[in-house]
């Protein structure tokens, strides 16, 4: 009876070792997707910021619109 008991919690040690296992993985998998991701958004944005700085249609103010009607004096 006691080595059956032994031979139950090893095999529900393997079983809990095996599905923890698979839900790191598919953890870490997730992670790695989101940090691909993460890194095609930043090159679309910096070909964003090229593609405007080349057609010289980027305004430093447009990202702040504190001096959206101030007047050019020279």
């Amino acid at each position: 009876m006691f080595g059956q008991r032994v031979n139950s919690l090893i095999f529900y040690s393997k079983l809990y070792s095996k599905y923890n296992n698979l839900w790191t993985i598919y953890l870490n998998s997730l992670n790695w997707n989101c940090y691909f991701l993460n890194i095609i958004k930043f090159i679309n944005c910096l070909i964003y910021l090229k593609q405007k700085i080349l057609l010289n249609n980027f305004n430093f103010f447009s990202l702040n619109n504190k001096y959206k009607f101030q007047l050019n004096i020279n």
